[in-house]
C-alpha cells in the first residue's frame, strides 16, 4: 500500500500498489526492514504504511508505559509522581510487552491486529494496583485513581485498550495519530547536519560591554576636556574621532549574520580529514606561542610548567593580601591561561567522536576565558592592545578559533574571496 502524501490528510493515504516493495518484504530493501514513525506509520525508506500488526505493536509499546500514563498528572496536574507507583506499573506493564511483541508471529498481518486486540490487559492492570494500593480511594489524587470511569490512571488505562479496539489502519491519519497522543515528526532530511549556533546573544553581550568600557575610560581619563574652546569643524572631528571605536564595536560585534548567512558556515558539515587539518594548523600557532616570551617568563612552555603552583600561591597566599577582587581574579585567571589553552587542544586530539561537536564547545570556552581575562584587564589597567611582555597570550588566544570546525565560519569566507 503506497502512501501519497502522509502528513496533509487531503489526499487518500494509500492506494493498492505492489507489496513486495515494503521493506519488510524484501531484504534487498533496507536489510529487509521498515524503519518508521508511529505517527504516520509510513516507512522512510520505501515510503510504504508498514503492516498493520507493527504499526500497532508499536504503538502499543510507545503508550503502555508508566511514565507515559503517568505523565499528565505530573505535568499538567503538578502532582508528584509515587515512585512506588511507577515501579508496581513497569512491574505489571513489562512482561505485557514482551508478550505482544513475541505472540502470534505466524498469523497474516490483519489477523494479528485482531488477535492483539483481543489481548484486553486492562482489568489485569487495575486488578494488580488495587491489591498493591488498596487504599488509592483514600489517596485522593488521580496518578492512583483506579475507577475507570473517573478522571484519573483507571480512565487512562481504559481509554487505551479502547483505542487498541478501535484502531484499524485503512484509517489512520492525523485524527486517530492525535488520539494517541502523537505529534507529526520533523523534517529530518538535516539529521546529519552540525546544528546551527546562534552567535547573536554571545557577540552582542560582548558589546555591549566594550561599549560600557570604552563609554567608563573616556569619562575616567577626562577625555571629553578636548572639546574645551573647539567649535564648528573642530569639534565635528573629535566627535567623529571618538565615534571611531564606536563603530568598530558595532561592525564587529552587533552587525551578525543573517540567519540565512549563518546555516551556510556554521550548518556546513566538514570532513573529519579536513577538521584535522585545521586543527593540524591551529595547534602549530599554539606550539609557536608557547615558544615566545611570556610575560616574565622565558617561554610559554615554562609558564605551563609553573602555571599549577602559580595559580596554588594565588589562591592560598595571595588572596591573604587585600588585594581587589577584579585584580586577584585577573592575577589568578594569568596563572592559569597557558595550562587552559593547552588542555582545550589536548581534550580534542584525544577526542574521537564526536570531535567536531567537542571542538566546537572547547573552542568556545578557551576564547571566553581568554575574553574575560581580557576586559577584566581594560577594567583593571586600560591596556586595550597587546604589549610587548604579552604578545603570546594573544597569539595562543587566536589559535582557539582553529579548534571550531568553521572556525566561526572564517574558512568559509575567505575561501569564498580567494576564488572571486
Amino acid at each position: 500500500m503506497k502512501v501519497t502524501d502522509s502528513t496533509s490528510g487531503e489526499e487518500p493515504w494509500w492506494i493498492e500498489d505492489d507489496e513486495a516493495q515494503r521493506c519488510d518484504d524484501n531484504p534487498d530493501l533496507h536489510y529487509g526492514l521498515c524503519e518508521f514513525d508511529t505517527y504516520d506509520g509510513i516507512c522512510w525508506h520505501c515510503k510504504n504504511m508498514v503492516h498493520p500488526d507493527i504499526h500497532l505493536i508499536h504503538l502499543i509499546c510507545d503508550r503502555r508505559r508508566a511514565d507515559v500514563l503517568l505523565e499528565s498528572f505530573h505535568n499538567i496536574e503538578g502532582e508528584d509522581l509515587d515512585p512506588e507507583l511507577l515501579e508496581e506499573l513497569d512491574r505489571i506493564l513489562s512482561p505485557l510487552e514482551e508478550r505482544d511483541i513475541t505472540s502470534h508471529p505466524n498469523l497474516p498481518p490483519e489477523d494479528r491486529v485482531k488477535a492483539l486486540q483481543e489481548m484486553d490487559d486492562r482489568d489485569y492492570i487495575l486488578s494488580q494496583l488495587e491489591a498493591r494500593f488498596p487504599d488509592w480511594k483514600e489517596r485522593n489524587l488521580s496518578q492512583v485513581d483506579l475507577d475507570p470511569g473517573g478522571v484519573g490512571l483507571g480512565y487512562s488505562i481504559t481509554r487505551l485498550y479502547d483505542d487498541i479496539h478501535s484502531f484499524n489502519q485503512k484509517e489512520w491519519g492525523p485524527g486517530w495519530a492525535a488520539e494517541w497522543g502523537l505529534q507529526k515528526p520533523q523534517d529530518l532530511s538535516n539529521i546529519n547536519q552540525t546544528p546551527v549556533e546562534d552567535p547573536s546573544y554571545v557577540s552582542r553581550a560582548v558589546g555591549v560591554f566594550l561599549l560600557a568600557a570604552y563609554g567608563w575610560y573616556v569619562l575616567e581619563e577626562h577625555l571629553l576636556e578636548a572639546f574645551e574652546g573647539t567649535s564648528g569643524a573642530g569639534a565635528e572631528f573629535l566627535c567623529w574621532l571618538f565615534l571611531i571605536p564606536v563603530f568598530v564595536i558595532h561592525k564587529i560585534f552587533f552587525n551578525t549574520p543573517k540567519l540565512e548567512q549563518i546555516i551556510t558556515t556554521e550548518g556546513k558539515k566538514i570532513t573529519e580529514e579536513v577538521y584535522e587539518q585545521r586543527l593540524k594548523i591551529a595547534s602549530g600557532v599554539l606550539i609557536f606561542a608557547l615558544i615566545m616570551p611570556w610575560w616574565g617568563f622565558s617561554s610559554g612552555f615554562q609558564a605551563l610548567r609553573w602555571s599549577p603552583q602559580d595559580a596554588w600561591f594565588v589562591l592560598t597566599e595571595a588572596r591573604l593580601w587585600g588585594l581587589p577582587l577584579l585584580g586577584y581574579i585577573h592575577w589568578q585567571m594569568s596563572t592559569l591561561l597557558p595550562l587552559v589553552f593547552v588542555v582545550t587542544f589536548v581534550a580534542t586530539w584525544s577526542k574521537t567522536s564526536p570531535r567536531q561537536e567537542f571542538g566546537r564547545k572547547a573552542s568556545n570556552f578557551h576564547l571566553l576565558f581568554f575574553a574575560v581575562w581580557y576586559l577584566i584587564g581594560i577594567y583593571q589597567w586600560s591596556y586595550f592592545l597587546p604589549q610587548e611582555w604579552n604578545y603570546a597570550v594573544f597569539i595562543a588566544a587566536a589559535s582557539g578559533i582553529g579548534l571550531h570546525p568553521t572556525a566561526y565560519g572564517l574558512a568559509e569566507k575567505f575561501s569564498s574571496r580567494t576564488s572571486e
